[in-house]
């Protein structure tokens, strides 16, 4: 008999305490967007390449490419 009123305290204390609340989302402006084209596969290859010599991560490396400052 004890086991149920174990089970109905420990019930009882998470439901008095509730969920976290969620955090509150980013701004839009802040959240990734992508950017989709489309070239051959030959192309593909020579525009990682040229990208990986300018740094390994791509998204940097277009940015240096394209003369941009990170934001």
């Amino acid at each position: 008999m004890a086991r149920p009123a174990i089970a109905q305290e420990c019930t009882q204390a998470s439901d008095d305490i509730g969920p976290p609340a969620p955090a509150a989302p980013p701004p839009q402006a802040a959240l990734p967007h992508p950017i989709t084209f489309f070239v051959t596969g030959r192309e593909r290859t020579e525009v990682l390449r040229a990208l990986r010599a300018l740094h390994r991560d791509r998204t940097v490396a277009l940015l240096r490419a394209l003369g941009i400052e990170p934001a």
